[in-house]
């Protein structure tokens, strides 16, 4: 893929990834504070600003997420390069325009004796090849930089001719080979931090967060089932509360148990579903896929059966902690109606009616 395919001035690139690196670790501001804190931090004469712990502000936000990235082996400065055009908007030592990061920290010693620390690349840069860099220091006690490091600078520097018509643009690394957007640096980050799974649940909008939530964990086998809890070292009876003869995990709760065997068979016999086999809740979170309905089918359906995943649970804790039992009917009626209003409001389907809702004829 061209690297630079997607290209973005360096100003709107800048505020946008920072944007999309605050919302994945959870930074919560207003744009235009990300705006300032971000256009601050471009600004800033060290690339870093120490910030006092007591007072709250963008830029403190905006650190915690550098050094959130950092513990997930990230390094924001480099995951951005500068193609060089007019070097106008790049900072000599602190952007990575050399493909080999910051130059200020590679040499902090030139750095230090550097005149104007917020100097672009024009100002440094020859004119013409062949002619030395236009350096500037500033003298320390009558001593001058160590030749030996200006050298090694210079040297490390790749010849590079400025296009005076053309800005200086940003962009991903050379090494990340995917496309200039917030999804592909979210990817980057929950690929990082998120545990590996096999679980592709597709998120319902219609459905309540808590839901949705319990479906992906019940999914994981990580909801606290009997069996999921005597792992974690609670000694407790593991039998299932309802059939009291096997022992209670995920799937025998939500899906293989007589109690919830007798749901499923009323859910699809009212749903008017083809009754495929599965044995597991990851089977049932996408079973609806493979049917030849239409979309809008798909996900009332799906609506309904993590429903269906939803109201056996609520009715276990009812049976376990306030010694409440209901039967199979009354699930069935309480899955009815609960998707039946979130099907209808919340996925404005305001066509559907509770008697044809009933009969699932609509």
């Amino acid at each position: 893929m061209e690297p630079w395919r997607n290209i973005l001035p360096a100003d709107v690139l800048r505020s946008t990834c920072k944007l999309a690196i605050v919302v994945v670790v959870g930074v919560t501001l207003a744009s235009r504070q990300i705006l300032d804190a971000w256009l601050m931090y471009r600004n800033k004469i060290n690339g870093a600003l120490s910030v006092k712990k007591s007072i709250a502000g963008p830029w403190k936000n905006i650190l915690k997420v550098q050094v959130d990235l950092s513990h997930l082996g990230l390094n924001m400065d480099k995951m951005f390069r500068c193609k060089d055009g007019n070097g106008c908007e790049a900072v000599f030592w602190s952007d990575n325009w050399t493909r080999l990061g910051a130059l200020k920290d590679r040499f902090p010693s030139l750095f230090l004796m550097e005149l104007n620390k917020r100097c672009v690349v024009k100002d440094r840069l020859p004119p013409f090849p062949g002619l030395d860099f236009s350096w500037a220091w500033k003298l320390q006690n009558a001593s001058a930089p160590d030749p030996s490091q200006i050298i090694l600078c210079r040297s490390s520097i790749p010849p590079i001719t400025l296009n005076p018509i053309a800005q200086d643009s940003w962009g991903w690394d050379d090494s990340l080979d995917m496309e200039l957007s917030v999804r592909s640096i979210r990817e980057v980050i929950e690929s990082k931090s998120l545990p590996e799974d096999d679980v592709l649940l597709p998120w319902s909008y219609w459905l309540p967060l808590k839901v949705n939530a319990f479906a992906w964990h019940a999914g994981l086998d990580r909801i606290p089932s009997k069996h999921n809890l005597i792992i974690r070292g609670i000694p407790i009876n593991p039998f299932c509360d309802s059939c009291k003869a096997i022992h209670e995990s995920t799937d025998h709760l939500l899906i293989r148990c007589s109690f919830a065997s007798r749901v499923w068979d009323e859910i699809f016999e009212w749903c008017k579903a083809p009754k495929d086999l599965f044995l597991s809740v990851k089977e049932i979170l996408c079973i609806e896929s493979e049917w030849p309905i239409s979309k809008t089918q798909e996900k009332i359906l799906h609506t309904i059966f993590l429903t269906t995943l939803w109201c056996p649970w609520k009715a276990r804790n009812e049976r376990v902690f306030n010694k409440k039992a209901k039967v199979s009917s009354d699930i069935l009626g309480e899955i009815k109606l609960l998707s039946f209003e979130w099907i209808k409001h919340t996925g404005k389907c305001h066509e559907i009616t509770w008697p044809n809702w009933c009969i699932f004829s609509f």
